[in-house]
Order: structure tokens, then C-alpha cells, then sequence
């Protein structure tokens, strides 16, 4: 991670080097409400910590169900001028998660900076550490598979190339559903779209993971976006490459979407830790298509299964698609209302 956005860098020259005394050196954030919200250095472990100063009233229920193999949550009495308060204080576990601790602390901040109601606080607080709870306990510490590379680029490619060109970068990066679990990799209030990348010679097949990936049952209007790619050592596009380029783009124009877009990038599970295992990673592009799904479409809906099937995977063959491809002038509408110029 770009260590301009580890917010525990600038008090590290600050801790006293031999104490054996307990206590953190903090510094406050950088917040518009006027919350006791503070990001700290413990001592003498040096542990990156979270801090938050709330009546005792606002105080969570089942702490213990809030620690996990990245963070551990605490709380105490805090004694100050202000009356009897309690301090929530939620510290970095272990040093290799470190990267993700600052992404967590940048989520946290987000979502504390309008905030004037400590209880309200407090509420989303614990809902962002359940969240974070969950991907430590499905995060095997490995990098990601080439297949999940493959799909990852597919998905930013995606975002950079069809979405930041035509949408609000908040609305664009807020639509990057898959990461959070969603059943298509991104949602917006008049369309979703599931990404497909594929390096398979023809017959080029997609392949459908999810019975509800390609349901349209609920949906106004529902996508398949195809991408298809030629792995190769002197790809024109790498997958550190792409993020790299949305980072800095958002970062110079919308420092907001930034931050949001690598809490997203992060639960996909990449790591810029493992950024050099990645480096191979390169693609030439060969073409990518977009696909309306309705009637007709080569897909299994959820009604179409019979009574105790589940668990259901299949494939499809892009060439039986192609009577329901759309022009990116379609899609332009689909995903704005408004027509291409």
C-alpha cells in the first residue's frame, strides 16, 4: 500500500522508544462531526489502534464477537472532564495485515465523518468490523489464483473502460457490487451487469457460477458483459497496471471515490502485498461484447429448476448469444436513460 495512506506513519517518530508504562500516542481524525474519533500507536507494542470516546450509555453488545485473526476490540472505562466515558478501541492484530488495518481505518473514517449521534457511531462502527470479520474468514493469506486475476481485470477493465467514462465516479464505484457478495459484479438503479473474462480459443464459452448471476427475474434490465483476452508475457494491459492507473485517476479528481474504491479492491482479495506476484499478469485484449439477457437468453433461471436442485453451474456458449447483443448506444441508455452522443 501507498504508505501516504497508512494514517499511523506520521506519530511513529513520535512514541517514546523504552516505556514501561501502558498508554497510545493519537492523533485525531480528520473529521467534519466533532466525534472523539482518533487513529493511535499503543504502547510500548507500537500496535496501530482505532480509537473512539463514547458515553457509557452507547457502549456495543457481544464485544467478543468483534475480534478476529486481523483485529482485536477493546473496551474500557475512561474517566474525563466530559463525565464517565468508555473508549472503543480496536487494534491491529497481527503486523502482516497491516495494509488492510489502513484500509479498514480509512472505511471507518468515512463513515464516522457526518456523524453527530455517538450511539449512530457506535452502530456503524460495529457493522463495518462484522463486515471485516467475515472477509478475514474467508481470507486464505494467499494471492490471488490466475483465474481470479483473469476475472479481476475483467471486472476493473470494466469499471475504467465502461463505467468512469459515462457515470459520476461516486455512482461508478458505488456500483461495483461483486466484491460485497452481490450476485452480478456491478448494480445500479437501472441495470446490472455481470463480467465475464475468458482466454479460451472458439468456441468461447462463459462460465455461470451462480443460478441467479444471469436471473433477471427481479431486475429492470440485466447485462452480460463479455471480455475476452489473450494471456501473454507482452500484454499491452497488466492487472497491476490497471490498478495503479483507477487509483491515480481517482485519487487526482476524487480523493472520496478513492478510499472507497480500495475498500472494494481489497475484499476481491488482492493485496498490493502481493503486488510482484501479479507482474506476469498481462493481457492483449481481443474483443469484448455486451449482452441484454431476456427471453430467450441461453440461461437457467431460479423458476427453471426443478423441486431440490441446487448448487447449479453451467456454461454457455457465447455464439448462441449473439441474437441478443446490444450496441454501446443501447447500453448507454440502459445505463444512464440518456442516448450516446
Amino acid at each position: 500500500m501507498n504508505q501516504n495512506l497508512d494514517p499511523w506513519i506520521p506519530l511513529e517518530g513520535d512514541i517514546p522508544k523504552k516505556s514501561d508504562n501502558e498508554g497510545y500516542l493519537r492523533r485525531r481524525m480528520n473529521l467534519k462531526s466533532n466525534l472523539n474519533a482518533f487513529f493511535a500507536l499503543s504502547f510500548p507494542e507500537r500496535m496501530p489502534t482505532i480509537l473512539l470516546e463514547v458515553p457509557l450509555s452507547c457502549a456495543p453488545e457481544q464485544i467478543e464477537m468483534l475480534d478476529c485473526r486481523g483485529f482485536q476490540f477493546k473496551m474500557m472505562p475512561w474517566d474525563s472532564s466530559n463525565g464517565k466515558l468508555i473508549l472503543l478501541a480496536l487494534h491491529l492484530a497481527d503486523h502482516q495485515f497491516r495494509d488492510v488495518f489502513a484500509i479498514i481505518a480509512e472505511e471507518i473514517r468515512l463513515a464516522l465523518d457526518n456523524v453527530l449521534d455517538e450511539l449512530i457511531a457506535v452502530r456503524r462502527l460495529t457493522k463495518i468490523l462484522h463486515h471485516w470479520r467475515e472477509f478475514f474468514y474467508r481470507y486464505s493469506g494467499s494471492p490471488l489464483t490466475k483465474e481470479e486475476q483473469q476475472g479481476l481485470f475483467g471486472e476493473l477493465w470494466f469499471l475504467k473502460n465502461e463505467l468512469l467514462s459515462r457515470l459520476d465516479a461516486h455512482i461508478a464505484i458505488a456500483a461495483w457490487t461483486g466484491p460485497d457478495g452481490a450476485h452480478q459484479d456491478f448494480q445500479t438503479s437501472s441495470v446490472a451487469i455481470e463480467v465475464k473474462t475468458t482466454r479460451m480459443l472458439p468456441p468461447e464459452i462463459v462460465m455461470i457460477t451462480n443460478i441467479l448471476q444471469l436471473d433477471d427475474t427481479s431486475l429492470p434490465s440485466l447485462l452480460l458483459y463479455h471480455l475476452s483476452v489473450d494471456p501473454r508475457q507482452d500484454g499491452e494491459y497488466g492487472l497491476m497496471d490497471m490498478v495503479k492507473d483507477l487509483r491515480l485517476s481517482l485519487e487526482s479528481d476524487h480523493p472520496a471515490c478513492a478510499a472507497e474504491f480500495n475498500i472494494r479492491l481489497l475484499r476481491t482479495g488482492y493485496r498490493d502485498a502481493d503486488g510482484q506476484k501479479y507482474s506476469a499478469t498481462r493481457f492483449k485484449i481481443r474483443h469484448s461484447h455486451i449482452y441484454r439477457v431476456g427471453p430467450n437468453f441461453p440461461c437457467l433461471r431460479e423458476h427453471d429448476l426443478p423441486l431440490g436442485v441446487g448448487n447449479v453451474c453451467y456454461s454457455i456458449a457465447t455464439a448462441a448469444c449473439f441474437d441478443h447483443k446490444i450496441t454501446i448506444e443501447e447500453f448507454e441508455v440502459l445505463l444512464t436513460g440518456n442516448p450516446h452522443e
